[in-house]
C-alpha cells in the first residue's frame, strides 16, 4: 500500500518537526518522495516535493529547494495542472530571490492577474520575493500593485495568509517611510512563530523588517528584545539566515566590527547575496564596499548602488592624503 505509506511517512514529518526534529522531517519526507516515485504516485510526488521545498526555505537551503521545485514544475505541465504550475513558479520566486536571481524570479509570472490569484493556486510566496525584489530595486509603484493585489488577506480567517500579508506590509510600509506601521506589522508576525515556526519565510520577513523600523525610529530598546527572540533560539533550531541578520543587528547596536565579519561569512555561506552586500556596506570597510557595489550593481538594486557609493566617497575623504 504505497499510497498509504506515502501519508504515513508525511505525517511522522510533520511529527517529528514539531518536536525539534527539522533532520528527521526532512528523512520521512526523502523516504516517501521515494516511495512515491517508484510506485508512479504523481499526485504524492508532487506533494512530497513542494512539503521538501518547503522544509529548505525554513533551514535556508535554498539551492536544495530549487532542486524540489523544478522537477516538480516539470511534473505539473506534464499533467496539465495549469494551478499547480502557477502555484510552483510562485514558490520559485523566493530561492530564486534569496540567492540573487532576480531576473528570473521576476519573470517566473511577469503580470500577475487577479484571475490567477482566485484561481486557487498558491501566490503567497510573491510578497516575499517579488515584493522585496521592487523595494530594493526603488520601484515603489510596482509594489505598491502587487500587495494590492492580495487585499484580501488583511481580513483572511486564514492565519498563514495574515502572516503573509503582516510581513509584506513591514516591507512596503518601512519602504514608504511609515516606521511605526513597519514596527506593529512585522513584529505582529513574531506572535504566529509559534504556529509556523520561526523559519517560516514571512516570520523572517516581518521579524528583519520590525528591527529595521526599530532602530530606524531610535527604538534600540525594541530592536534588541526583537534581536532577543532570535538570539534566545537553540542553535540547532535557529535558521541561518536569521542567525545572520542576528550578528548585523548586533553589530549595529554594539558597534562590533566582529558581528559584520560574522554575518557576512554566514550570508556568503548561505549564497544570500543581496544580505551580504548589505552588510558589507554597514561595515564600511574599503574592500567591502567595492564587492557590494558589484552586487548591486548585478542585482540592478539602484538605491543601495546610491547608497554604497556615498559611503566609498565618505570613507575615501577621511583618508589621509
Amino acid at each position: 500500500m504505497p499510497e498509504s505509506i506515502t501519508r504515513a511517512f508525511t505525517s511522522k514529518a510533520f511529527i517529528a518537526e514539531a518536536r525539534g526534529h527539522p533532520q528527521e522531517g526532512v528523512a520521512f519526507l526523502a523516504q516517501a518522495l521515494a516511495i512515491a516515485v517508484e510506485h508512479d504516485l504523481p499526485e504524492q510526488v508532487a506533494t512530497m516535493y513542494l512539503n521538501l521545498s518547503d522544509s529548505s526555505f525554513k533551514q535556508d537551503r535554498y539551492t536544495d529547494a530549487l532542486g524540489y521545485l523544478q522537477p516538480a514544475l516539470e511534473l505539473a505541465r506534464r499533467l496539465g495542472n495549469r494551478p499547480s504550475e502557477w502555484s510552483l513558479l510562485a514558490e520559485l520566486t523566493y530561492p530564486l530571490y534569496m540567492t540573487g536571481r532576480w531576473g528570473e524570479a521576476l519573470a517566473a509570472l511577469e503580470d500577475l492577474t487577479e484571475e490567477q490569484i482566485r484561481s486557487g493556486a498558491m501566490f503567497l510566496s510573491m510578497l516575499t520575493s517579488v515584493l522585496e525584489i521592487h523595494i530594493h530595486r526603488g520601484q515603489l509603484e510596482q509594489a505598491q500593485r502587487l500587495y494590492s493585489l492580495f487585499s484580501r488577506l488583511e481580513t483572511s480567517a486564514d492565519i498563514q495568509e495574515q502572516g503573509v500579508y503582516r510581513g509584506a506590509t513591514a516591507a512596503l510600509r518601512r519602504a514608504e517611510g511609515r516606521f511605526g506601521e513597519a514596527l506593529e506589522a512585522g513584529a505582529s508576525t513574531v506572535e504566529l512563530a509559534q504556529t509556523f515556526g520561526v523559519g517560516h519565510q514571512f516570520v523572517k520577513q516581518g521579524l528583519v523588517e520590525a528591527i529595521e523600523a526599530a532602530l530606524a525610529l531610535g527604538e534600540r530598546e525594541k530592536a534588541g528584545e526583537l534581536l532577543a527572540t532570535i538570539e534566545k533560539l537553540p542553535p540547532g533550531l535557529r535558521p541561518p539566515y536569521l542567525e545572520a541578520q542576528a550578528h548585523r543587528f548586533r553589530a549595529r547596536l554594539d558597534v562590533d566590527e566582529a558581528g559584520y565579519k560574522a554575518a557576512a561569512a554566514r550570508f556568503r555561506e548561505l549564497n544570500v547575496p543581496f544580505w551580504l552586500g548589505v552588510t558589507l556596506l554597514e561595515h564600511g570597510e574599503e574592500p567591502g564596499l567595492a564587492e557590494a557595489r558589484q552586487i548591486f550593481e548585478l542585482l540592478e538594486a539602484a538605491p543601495w548602488l546610491e547608497r554604497v557609493t556615498a559611503a566609498a566617497a565618505e570613507h575615501q575623504a577621511h583618508v589621509p592624503a
